[in-house]
């Protein structure tokens, strides 16, 4: 994400709230997909909406659906959204 669709996101967040809900894996270990909403929300004040997803939820699938396929990453971006390959973020345990 540039700096300018970051500070895009911040003032859209600002405005008209959290739309979309940022979603973690079900022992809540995972940031799964959100991780610029999150730190937007955070930066913010304002309580982050998250989604844990059920326990036989396919990751790299859930992955590769909302991110890959929905804003058409280039090659050089897809590594990062991969499980495995640093695509899901740590959080801590809730």
């Amino acid at each position: 994400m540039t700096r300018s669709e970051r500070d895009d996101l911040r003032t859209d967040i600002k405005s008209n709230g959290q739309r979309e809900r940022v979603f973690i894996n079900a022992d809540r270990t995972a940031l799964v997909d959100g991780r610029n909403r999150c730190h937007e929300c955070e930066n913010l004040n304002i309580p982050v909406q998250f989604e844990i997803l059920p326990p036989d939820t396919d990751l790299a699938s859930f992955i590769t659906s909302k991110n890959l396929i929905r804003r058409h990453l280039g090659t050089s971006e897809s590594p990062q959204m991969r499980v495995g390959s640093g695509g899901a973020s740590s959080m801590p345990p809730q």
